[in-house]
């Protein structure tokens, strides 16, 4: 994740978000886009930018005379739900306009982008589903006879077999090996987090 934060000429902080690509960040071209090793956790209202020294600074002062008010959003593919970016802004803010990404104003903050996506029905997060699989053993004889079985998968997932992709239906995956080999599978089947297991097939 790329996080950043957005300044104007004057030092303020206008905008602080988190990003999983630059390309999602599209700013007013009055203000710079500063970008972060790490996420920026404070009030913005509380720090400025130094464009000499070239790091964020506390203000003087805790509060600003006339505080801004502020609101935490994401923003989400509105073809997947995938959330792309997230940010804390002055309410005030006409957030960009992105080809096909949607908004949804928060609470608080989104913690971990990559657990949630957006229920594109209720327009509300949801925590990605895991696979949590039942395997019947983590070995097998490459004899074509032993085998093992991986049940308990969602009805349909496409599982990645040493690189090679297949569609997998019905909750259960059987594997048998006719030779010695090492079996690498692997889930990256969105909206489910990612997965993955290594299955040893050794000589008969």
């Amino acid at each position: 994740m790329i996080h950043y934060i957005t300044v104007t000429d004057e030092g303020d902080i206008f905008q602080v978000g988190t990003v999983s690509n630059l390309d999602y960040v599209l700013v007013d071209p009055r203000y710079t886009v500063i970008q972060l090793e790490g996420p920026f956790e404070e009030n913005p209202q509380d720090f400025y930018y130094d464009y000499v020294d070239e790091e964020i600074k506390p203000r003087d002062y805790p509060v600003p005379p006339v505080p801004a008010v502020h609101v935490h959003w994401i923003g989400y593919d509105q073809a997947t739900g995938k959330i792309e970016r997230r940010g804390f802004t002055r309410s005030d803010v006409i957030l960009p306009s992105i080809e096909n990404l949607g908004y949804i104003i928060l609470d608080q903050q989104l913690e971990n982008m990559d657990l949630w996506f957006v229920d594109l029905n209720a327009f509300s997060l949801i925590l990605r589903p895991a696979v949590e699989p039942t395997i019947s053993k983590t070995t097998l004889i490459a004899d074509g006879v032993d085998e093992v079985v991986i049940s308990n998968l969602p009805d349909f997932i496409i599982i990645a077999i040493n690189g090679e992709e297949f569609h997998v239906e019905g909750g259960e995956l059987t594997l048998t090996a006719d030779i010695p080999t090492t079996y690498k599978l692997a889930v990256d089947h969105w909206p489910f987090l990612p997965w993955s297991l290594t299955i040893e097939a050794a000589e008969a």
